[in-house]
């Protein structure tokens, strides 16, 4: 069930502390009618399916089981006891600008992942700037923005990235993202460095590093430090 959902209309699958598997999807149609909507769906372990978050982005879910979700150009928490606030951004206001809480702006958030810290990484833009917003709602652009379009190794802002599709943090508090045939490797500080694949392989290789990447999106990230990507249709396991 949940694969024919993902293979077909999926784009995302969180699991919380609790064993729920929320999944964003894109919404099921049939002729010009819509017989699920777009928004996140949640599995609960017994495998009921419900629809909590309509015409929402499910980013990412921490320890103590609150879920971050990404509403238009504003970023909410919703805590187990179904309080919900607003953490960052503005509703209806689109944009770029970093500060806390309502002062900052986003532009379209698409992905999430959280670190140990409490600190939520979206994915903004066109796919390629990173954002960061602390536990307490402040939002600073970590990297890319500057170089739209590209894969650039640099610096905060100097880094490019063109089109990310998966985005984790590993116990260190380093963020991976999946670009174009590559994994980019962003430190807390900023610094972004392409450690798998290069840029129009556009092909699994197997062996030493950098190896070869084909169209890699999700990845995740072990306690040991392995990368899991799925990449060409398969998983592959990096050791780095």
């Amino acid at each position: 069930m949940i694969k024919d959902f993902g293979d077909k209309f999926g784009a995302g699958i969180v699991l919380d502390p609790l064993h729920n598997i929320y999944i964003n999807y894109t919404g099921a149609y049939c002729g010009h009618f819509c017989v699920l909507p777009w928004g996140v769906m949640k599995i609960d372990s017994s495998g009921v399916m419900t629809f909590p978050f309509s015409y929402m982005k499910y980013l990412a879910a921490d320890r103590m089981g609150n879920s971050y979700v990404a509403d238009g150009t504003v970023i909410k928490k919703f805590s187990p006891d179904g309080s919900v606030i607003v953490l960052a951004g503005t509703s209806g206001v689109k944009g770029f600008a970093d500060g806390p809480g309502n002062m900052a702006s986003f532009y379209k958030i698409s992905k999430g992942a959280l670190d140990a810290f409490g600190n939520l990484y979206v994915v903004d833009g066109g796919e390629n700037i990173i954002r960061k917003i602390s536990a307490s709602g402040v939002v600073t652009t970590l990297a890319g923005g500057v170089v739209v379009g590209s894969v650039v190794d640099g610096f905060g802002t100097s880094a490019g990235f063109k089109f990310i599709k998966g985005i984790a943090v590993d116990a260190s508090g380093n963020i991976y993202v999946t670009d174009i045939d590559t994994i980019r490797k962003i430190t807390p500080a900023g610094l972004v460095t392409t450690i798998v694949g290069k840029l129009g392989t556009d092909l699994n290789i197997l062996g030493s590093l950098p190896g070869g990447l084909s169209d890699p999106r999700g990845l995740a990230i072990d306690s040991y430090g392995v990368i899991f990507v799925c990449s060409g249709g398969v998983i592959l396991k990096i050791q780095l």
